[in-house]
C-alpha cells in the first residue's frame, strides 16, 4: 500500500467517524473505488489504535463497518465465482461446509506456521462461516479427532488449534464478539491436550492467551469474564517463574494487572493494590534499556492505576501517577511515538487536575497545557472520539481553574462541552454523551455570565438527560455521581417553589448516598456528605434547629475522610460548611473559628473565588455580631482575594464586574473601621473600593525598561500598548451585550472574538523578550499598584492651607471624609439612612428633571443646588476644615460626580432682586422667537453649545458664599486619591511644564455663533497657536495633525455628547458628520469618540479644555465607581488637567468663560484657579463692566455679534449682572492637578 492510497483511506474513515448518523452509505457510494481490502485492514488498524487511547466506542463502531465491508467483499467474490447464480441469492452452508473451511483453514495454519499473511485472506473470503457454528463445529471435530487417532496426532493438532485461536483473537474483521467465542474455544480444546502435568510450558502458553480472550470477551457476563481471565493468568504464572520464563513472566503479569485494575468483584481498593503490584513484577524484567516501548507502556498503565488508589496518602498516590507518567513520557516521544504521546499527555493532565499537592493554581495550569498538547495530535479530523474525550477533560480544568477570569474560564468550559457533544452524540456514544451532558450540568451551576435561573434549568437539563442512560442498574456509580450533581442544581434553584427544590436536593443526596457508601466510595461519599450539609442548612422544611444539626453531622462525617493532609481544598470547604450552620444556630465562636480554618487553605492567590466567599461570611458573621475586630479581619482577606481576581480577568468590564460584585464587602469593611475609630483605615478602603483600571493603565503606560533601548522599540511598545487597550475596550462592548442578554451561542468560538487581543498580546511578548529582556532583564510588562495609605494621601496636599473632601455612598449611608496635611486622622461625617435616602430622591429627581424637562431642570437648578448642601450638611462641614485653608481638592462618588459641588453655597439666602428685565428672560424671549431672524440653527439639534430655554426672572445681585469663593485657591476635582497621585506622579517626572504650544479645534459644525469670537481670543494669548477650523476640523485631520501630539494645551470648542447608557460611546463633534439617529455608530459619523481619546497621544499637554456641553459627565451606574468619561480619555492619552462640562452650556456664556480662564491661566500656574476665578468673575460681573471689558480686550465682535449682541442686552440695566444664575458659569470643573 503506498503513502497515498494510505492517505486516501485515512480520509474516508475520518470522513465515516465525523459524519451524521445515517450518512455513512452516501459516503461509501461516493468512494466505491477506495472499498477493497486494504481499506478493511486500515480501518482495523485504526480502530486498535482508538482502542488503545481509550475511545473504545468508536473502536467497536468502526470494526463493526469493517466486518460489513468484508462481509459485502466477500459477497462479490462468490457472484463473480457463481456466475450461474442469481445475485440476489444467498446459499446457506452445511456442516459439510463448516468442516471443510475449518480444515482448509487449519491446514492453512500448520503450512504457514500461524502465518497471518496466509491465513487472514482466507479467513476473509469466509466470513459467512465466523459465527456460532463455526464454533459448535470446532469443539464437536475435535471430539472426534481425539477419539480416531493416536496422542501424537492429537498434540500435533492441538497445536495447530491453539496457533489458529491466536490467530483469530487478533483477526481484525468479522464480528469481533464471536471471533473471541472461536478463540476460546480453540484454547480450551488444546487444554484438553495439553495439560499441566504433561505439559507445563504449552498449558502455561495456552492459560495465558485463554486469559486474554476471557480479559477482552463481549459476549457474557463482565465481572464473571475477568473472574475467569484472572484465573487463567494465575494458572500460567504456576508454570511461567520469573527465573526460568521472565519475558513470558512479566507479560502475563502485565496481563493479570490489567484484569485486576478492571476487576469488578471483590473490594475495589485490594483490587487496585494487587494491580499495582503486578505491574512492578514486571518492571522487574521491562526495564526501559531491554524493552523500552513495553516499559514505558507498563509506566503508563501504573500511572492511571495509581490515580485510582484508593489505599495509602491520596497526594503521595497522585505524585505516584505523576512521576509514572512522566517516566512513560521519557520513551512515548512525539516524534517516535505521537499517540502514545498524545495518551500519556492526557494523562498527565488527568493526573495534575487531581493533584493535591503543589499549587492548586499551577497544577490546573499544567493539566490545561497537557491537554492543550494531546490536541495538537488528537485533531478531530482524525481522531474524533480521543478529541472529544480531551475536551470534555479540557472543560473540566477549565471548569476549575483558578488562574483567569472565573466567568470566563467558565465560557471556555461550556464550550468545550459543547464542542464533545459534537462527537459524543447520544446515539453513537450514548455513555460518553452522559458523562459529558453531567459535567455540562456542574457549569450551568457554575456559570456567572448570563441569567442565573435559566442556568440552573439548563443545568438539571442536562443532569435529567443524563440519567437517561446512566441507570442506576446499569451504571450504579455514574449514576450516583449524576445525583449528586442534579442535587446542587436543584440545591441553587431559582424558579418553582424554593422549599420543594430543596427536598428534591436532599432527595437526590440521599439517593446518591445509597451508592456512595463510605465502604466502596470513601472520596465520593464524603463529597456528597459535604453538599448534604449545605442542603440541610438551607431547607425550609421540618424543624430548623434539627435541619442544622444534621448538617453538623453530615460535615463531621465528611471531615473523616476529608482531612486536612490528603483532601486540604475539600477540607476547607467542609470546614466553611460547618460554620455556616453554626451560625445559623447562632454558635457564632464555633462559627468564626471554622471559618478561619478554612481561611488557611483558601488564601487569596491560591482559591480567590472560595477566599472571598469564606472571607465575605466571615466578615459578616462577625459584623452582625458587633466583634469590628474579627470582620475587618474576614473583609480584608476577601478584598484581597477580589484584587486577585480583578488581576486575572481579562477585559475591564469583567474587573469592574468582579469589583461590584463584592462592593458590599467594601462599604462593611469601612464601617468597621469607623466603628472602631480606625478613620484612616477606612479612607484607604474607601479608595480601594473604586475601580482603578485607569490607574493601572496609566502605571503600565509611563512603565518603560532601562537601558539604551532602541527608539524603534520603545515606539513599537507604545504602539502595541495602545492598540491592545483599544482591542480591550471593544471586547468591553462585545462581553457587555453578551452579559446583557445571557445568551448562550455554543457555534461562538471565544477564541475567534479575542483572536486579534490574544495576537497584539503576543507581539507585545515577543518584543519584551527578544528586544527588551536582554537589555533590561528585570522589565516587566505590569505592575502591582499598591493601595494607596492615608500617609500618601496627606502627601497629595502641597501645603498647609489645602484641604481634601472625599465622599463615600453605601447602600446604607454615606460618608464624608476631611483630610488635611497636618491631621493624623481624616474626620468623619456618616449621615444617617434617611439622609442617604433624601440625596438619592433629590439625585432621582435632578436627573429625571435634566433628561426628561430641561426647562423644569434649568429654571429648579438654583434652588436645587441649595438643597443639596443643606443634604450633604456642608455648613458643618465646611466648619471643621482649618480657617486658613484656602483651597479645596473635591473626591466625589458615584452619581455625585454629576454635580457642581464648587457651586454650593454655605449660609442663609443672598438677596434676591425682582428685575422683569433680566437677561435672564431676554435671553429665553430670543431663543424662543427673535433668535430665528438671526439664524435658523442657534439651538442645536443634538446637545450644542446653546442659548437657555428656561425662564427665570430672578438674577443673582450678590452670591460670595459658594466654595470657590471661600476657596480663593481653587476648587479642583478628582475622581479618587490614587488616579490624582498617579497623575501628579506623572506630571512630576515629565520634563515639560511649559504652556507655549495650543491647539484648537474651532466650531467644526460652524453653528455656534460666539465660538470664532472664542478661539480668535484664546488664540491671542500664545505664541504658538494652531488652529483646526470648521470643515477642516474633521476626524482624519485631527488624527493626522503632529501639532495635537507636541501642544501643551488643547482646546475643543465644539459640540459634546455623553452617552448614559454606554459612556465609551460619548464624544466630540467634529466636521463631516451625520446626525445621529438611534443608537448610530458615532465613530463612523464624524465624531470623536471616547474609545478613540484613549489612543491619542497627550503626553507634551498639560491642559485639555472641553469647551462643549456634557463633557464631564460619567457613568453613574458603576457602583465601583468607575471614572468612564472624556476626562478619563484625555488623562490617559497624557494630560495632566482637564476642564470639562455637567449640563449642555450657554454658547454666549461658555465663550465669555474661557476667554477669562486663559486670559487667569498666563498669570496662574494652576489651571483650577484660573478656572474658579474665571467663574466667579462672569458671576458677579455687571452688564456695564463687561462690556468694559470687551473694549479693553478689543475683543473682535462682527456686524452679525454686535446685532445679536443689542438684541440679548438693549433692555438690560448695567447694573445687572446678566450671568449670575449658575446655569451659566457652574458648569465647567477642573479635573486633575
Amino acid at each position: 500500500m503506498d503513502e497515498q492510497s494510505s492517505k486516501a483511506y485515512l480520509k474516508l474513515i475520518n470522513a465515516l467517524l465525523t459524519c451524521s448518523s445515517g450518512k455513512e452509505s452516501e459516503i461509501l457510494r461516493a468512494n466505491q473505488e477506495l472499498i477493497d481490502k486494504n481499506l478493511i485492514l486500515t480501518m482495523v488498524g485504526v480502530s486498535e489504535t482508538l482502542v488503545e487511547q481509550g475511545d473504545r466506542k468508536a473502536a467497536d463502531w468502526l470494526q463493526n463497518l469493517a466486518e460489513q465491508l468484508a462481509e459485502a467483499l466477500g459477497g462479490l467474490e462468490q457472484v463473480k465465482s457463481q456466475t450461474t447464480k442469481k445475485s440476489n441469492s444467498a446459499a446457506l452452508s452445511t456442516s459439510e461446509d463448516y468442516v471443510e473451511f475449518l480444515m482448509e483453514v487449519l491446514q492453512a495454519t500448520a503450512e504457514s506456521q500461524g502465518n497471518p499473511q496466509v491465513v487472514y485472506p482466507l479467513l476473509q473470503a469466509n466470513l459467512d462461516k465466523l459465527d456460532d457454528n463455526l464454533t459448535q463445529i470446532l469443539r464437536v471435530w475435535f471430539e472426534v479427532i481425539l477419539s480416531e487417532n493416536q496422542p501424537e496426532q492429537e498434540q500435533y493438532i492441538a497445536v495447530i488449534v491453539s496457533d489458529f485461536s491466536n490467530l483469530i483473537q487478533q483477526f481484525p474483521l468479522g464480528n469481533r464478539a464471536i471471533n473471541l467465542e472461536i478463540a476460546i474455544t480453540g484454547f480450551e480444546i488444546g487444554l484438553t491436550t495439553f495439560t499441566l502435568e504433561a505439559f507445563p510450558e504449552e498449558w502455561g502458553i495456552i492459560q495465558n492467551n485463554l486469559g486474554n480472550g476471557y480479559k477482552d470477551r463481549i459476549l457474557g457476563d463482565r465481572a464473571e469474564n475477568l473472574e475467569q481471565a484472572i484465573a487463567c493468568y494465575q494458572h500460567a504464572l504456576r508454570v511461567y517463574t520469573c527465573n526460568e520464563f521472565p519475558e513470558l513472566w512479566a507479560a502475563t503479569q502485565n496481563n493479570l494487572a490489567n484484569a485486576y485494575s478492571d476487576r469488578i468483584y471483590g473490594e475495589k481498593t485490594e483490587n487496585l493494590e494487587q494491580a499495582i503490584a503486578c505491574y512492578q513484577n514486571a518492571l522487574r524484567v521491562y526495564t526501559r534499556e531491554a524493552f523500552p516501548q513495553q516499559w514505558s507502556k507498563l509506566y503508563n498503565n501504573l500511572g492511571a492505576t495509581y490515580s485510582k488508589r484508593i489505599r495509602g496518602d491520596r497526594a503521595e498516590n497522585l505524585e505516584m501517577a505523576l512521576q509514572a507518567y512522566h517516566a512513560a513520557w521519557q520513551v512515548r516521544t512525539r516524534g517516535a511515538f505521537p499517540m502514545d504521546w498524545a495518551a500519556t499527555q492526557s494523562n498527565l493532565a488527568t493526573a495534575y487536575s487531581d493533584r493535591i499537592r503543589g499549587n492548586r493554581a499551577e497544577n490546573l495550569e499544567q493539566a490545561i497545557a497537557c491537554y492543550q498538547n494531546a490536541l495538537e495530535v488528537y485533531a478531530r479530523s482524525a481522531f474524533p472520539e480521543a478529541w472529544a474525550m480531551t475536551q470534555n477533560n479540557l472543560a473540566v480544568a477549565y471548569r476549575e481553574r483558578i488562574r483567569g477570569d472565573k466567568a470566563t474560564n467558565l465560557e471556555m468550559s461550556i464550550r468545550a462541552y459543547h464542542a464533545a457533544l459534537e462527537v459524543r452524540t447520544r446515539e453513537a456514544f450514548p455513555m460518553d454523551w452522559a458523562a459529558t451532558q453531567s459535567n455540562l450540568a456542574i457549569a450551568y451551576s457554575d456559570r456567572i455570565r448570563g441569567n442565573r435561573a435559566e442556568n440552573l434549568e439548563q443545568a438539571i437539563a442536562c443532569s435529567q438527560s443524563a440519567l437517561q442512560v446512566y441507570t442506576r442498574s446499569a451504571f450504579p456509580e455514574a449514576w450516583a455521581m449524576t445525583q449528586n450533581n442534579l442535587a446542587v442544581a436543584y440545591r441553587e434553584r431559582i424558579r418553582g417553589d424554593k422549599a420543594t427544590n430543596l427536598e428534591m436536593s436532599i432527595q437526590a443526596y440521599h439517593g446518591a448516598l445509597e451508592v456512595r457508601t463510605r465502604e466502596a466510595f470513601p472520596i465520593d461519599w464524603a463529597a456528597t456528605q459535604s453538599n448534604l450539609a449545605i442542603a440541610y442548612s438551607d431547607r425550609i422544611r421540618g424543624n430548623r434547629a434539627e435541619n442544622l444539626e444534621q448538617a453538623i453531622a453530615c460535615c463531621q462525617r465528611a471531615l473523616q475522610v476529608y482531612t486536612r493532609e490528603a483532601f486540604p481544598e475539600q477540607w476547607a470547604r467542609t470546614q466553611s460548611n460547618l460554620a455556616t450552620a453554626y451560625r445559623e444556630l447562632g454558635q457564632i465562636a464555633k462559627a468564626l473559628t471554622y471559618y478561619k480554618n478554612a481561611l488557611e487553605v483558601f488564601l487569596p492567590k491560591a482559591f480567590p473565588v472560595d477566599c472571598l466567599r469564606v472571607g465575605r461570611n466571615l466578615g459578616d458573621t462577625a459584623f452582625a455580631a458587633g466583634f469590628w475586630t474579627e470582620a475587618i479581619e474576614g473583609y480584608d482577606i476577601a478584598i484581597e482575594a477580589v484584587e486577585q481576581s480583578r488581576t486575572w480577568a481579562s477585559t475591564e468590564a469583567r474587573r469592574e464586574e468582579i469589583l461590584s460584585a463584592a462592593i458590599d464587602v467594601y462599604s462593611n469593611m469601612v464601617q468597621a473601621c469607623i466603628n472602631i475609630e480606625q478613620f484612616d483605615r477606612a479612607l484607604e478602603y474607601v479608595e480601594r473600593s473604586k475601580a482603578r483600571n485607569l490607574v493601572e493603565i496609566l502605571a503600565t503606560k509611563d512603565l518603560y525598561p532601562k537601558g539604551n533601548i532602541p527608539k524603534t522599540v520603545l515606539k513599537e511598545l507604545d504602539r502595541l500598548r495602545r492598540e491592545i487597550v483599544r482591542e480591550q475596550r471593544r471586547l468591553n462592548i462585545e462581553e457587555s451585550i453578551r452579559s446583557t442578554d445571557g445568551s448562550f451561542d455554543p457555534s461562538t468560538d471565544i477564541k475567534q472574538n479575542r483572536t486579534k487581543l490574544e495576537q497584539l498580546i503576543r507581539q507585545l511578548d515577543q518584543l519584551i523578550k527578544h528586544d527588551i529582556h536582554p537589555i533590561d532583564p528585570a522589565f516587566n510588562l505590569t505592575q502591582k499598584i499598591e493601595p494607596i495609605s492615608f500617609k500618601q494621601i496627606k502627601q497629595l496636599l502641597p501645603d498647609q492651607q489645602t484641604a481634601l473632601i472625599e465622599w463615600y455612598v453605601t447602600s446604607e449611608t454615606f460618608l464624608t471624609f476631611i483630610v488635611t496635611s497636618c491631621s493624623h486622622m481624616p474626620t468623619v461625617l456618616q449621615a444617617s439612612p434617611e439622609d442617604l435616602q433624601t440625596l438619592l430622591d433629590w439625585t432621582s429627581s435632578y436627573l429625571s428633571s435634566y433628561y426628561d424637562n430641561r426647562q423644569q431642570w434649568r429654571n429648579e437648578l438654583d434652588d436645587r443646588l441649595r438643597q443639596l448642601a443643606d443634604i450633604l450638611n456642608l455648613k458643618h462641614l465646611l466648619s471643621l476644615i482649618p480657617i486658613n485653608c484656602q483651597r479645596l481638592i473635591l473626591i466625589p462618588h458615584r452619581f455625585l460626580h454629576m454635580f457642581p459641588l464648587h457651586a454650593l453655597e454655605v449660609g442663609g439666602q443672598d438677596a434676591k432682586v425682582n428685575s422683569q428685565n433680566s437677561a435672564t428672560e431676554l435671553l429665553n424671549n430670543l431663543t424662543l422667537g427673535e433668535s430665528l431672524a438671526i439664524s435658523t440653527q442657534l439651538r442645536a439639534e443634538h446637545t450644542k453649545r446653546e442659548l437657555p430655554l428656561a425662564k427665570d426672572d430672578i438674577v443673582q445681585q450678590k452670591r460670595q458664599n459658594c466654595l470657590l469663593d471661600l476657596y480663593p485657591g481653587g476648587v479642583s476635582y478628582a475622581p479618587s486619591c490614587q488616579l490624582l497621585q498617579t497623575v501628579e506622579a506623572r506630571h512630576t517626572s515629565s520634563q515639560q511644564h511649559n504652556l507655549d504650544r495650543l491647539f484648537i479645534v474651532q466650531n467644526p459644525t460652524n453653528d455656534l455663533h460666539f465660538t470664532d469670537l472664542e478661539v480668535t481670543a484664546i488664540s491671542a494669548y500664545f505664541d504658538q497657536a494652531y488652529i483646526l477650523a470648521k470643515q477642516a476640523a474633521t476626524k482624519e485631520a485631527l488624527n493626522q495633525e503632529e501639532a495635537l501630539q507636541n501642544a501643551h494645551i488643547v482646546h475643543f470648542s465644539c459640540h459634546g455628547y455623553f452617552n448614559l447608557a454606554s459612556p465609551l460611546e460619548s464624544g466630540l463633534r467634529l466636521a463631516n458628520n451625520k446626525d445621529l439617529a438611534n443608537n448610530e455608530d458615532l465613530a463612523n459619523n464624524g465624531y470623536l469618540t471616547l474609545e478613540e481619546v484613549f489612543e491619542l497621544d497627550l503626553t507634551q499637554s498639560r491642559l485639555v479644555t472641553l469647551s462643549a456641553c456634557e463633557t464631564g459627565l460619567t457613568d453613574i451606574t458603576s457602583l465601583s465607581d468607575e471614572y468612564t468619561s472624556l476626562p478619563s480619555g484625555f488623562l490617559y492619552a497624557g494630560s495632566s488637567n482637564v476642564v470639562s462640562s455637567l449640563w449642555e452650556v450657554n454658547d454666549l456664556s461658555t465663550t465669555f468663560l474661557m476667554i477669562k480662564f486663559y486670559e487667569n491661566l498666563k498669570n496662574e500656574t494652576s489651571a483650577a484657579i484660573a478656572l474658579s476665578q474665571a467663574q466667579r468673575w462672569l458671576r458677579d460681573t455687571t452688564l456695564y463692566k463687561l462690556e468694559q471689558w470687551i473694549r479693553q480686550r478689543q475683543l473682535p465682535f462682527d456686524h452679525k455679534l454686535r446685532k445679536l449682541w443689542q438684541q440679548l442686552f438693549n433692555k438690560v440695566k448695567g447694573s445687572d449682572k446678566p450671568f449670575a444664575h449658575p446655569l451659566y458659569w457652574a458648569a465647567f470643573t477642573c479635573q486633575g492637578l
